[in-house]
């Protein structure tokens, strides 16, 4: 029976008729509701269960890329001790980008936090980068005599996959970095 046979054969029916197979067909329609329901919050349960194991930290992943590059660095008698860099995203998901208690720059035994994080328009860097963007950013940091410097940003992580935790790390040489800026023409 198809359905331009089925609503007549219905409307024929009496009321009482009508009414019942009403109430059995929400009946059945609420008995599948809840059975999806019920697997959903079981299948919810079960992974806190298995996230909420003994280590609850997250995972230190190290992606198959490197998303960030040091473009160079800039020094001057001021005291101004600049980095400059840019992070690509190719990927279609969102890069959370490491707050400033998240990049160490470790320079003679010291470990040195950017006193800030701009970007090339002297704004607060983004803290999110979108897929498919390209972000330019400036770390600024207390001065320093060192011509070499490990640069990392750690606890980088995808929007989709907030638990998995990865670093990029940078060895630099300041003297082969400290070129001046070029102007495009």
């Amino acid at each position: 029976m198809n359905l331009r046979e089925l609503i007549p054969n219905l409307q024929r029916k009496s009321y009482r008729t009508r009414l019942n197979i009403l109430w059995g067909t929400v009946a059945v329609l609420a008995v599948i509701l809840m059975a999806v329901w019920v697997t959903t919050i079981q299948s919810e349960i079960i992974n806190m269960n298995t996230s909420g194991s003994k280590d609850n930290a997250p995972k230190q992943e190290q992606p198959n890329s490197s998303f960030i590059k040091v473009e160079r660095i800039e020094s001057n008698d001021a005291g101004a001790f600049k980095i400059y860099f840019n992070i690509n995203n190719p990927t279609n998901d969102i890069i959370n980008f490491s707050t400033a208690d998240n990049i160490k720059l470790l320079v003679n035994d010291a470990k040195l936090t950017p006193l800030r994080i701009l970007d090339r328009q002297k704004k607060t860097f983004v803290s999110r980068i979108l897929s498919h963007t390209q972000n330019f950013g400036i770390l600024y940091f207390n001065p320093t005599s060192a011509d070499f410097g490990t640069l990392t940003f750690s606890d980088l992580f995808f929007e989709k996959k907030p638990d998995s935790l990865f670093k990029e790390e940078f060895n630099l040489d300041f003297q082969a970095l400290n070129k001046p800026e070029q102007l495009r023409k």
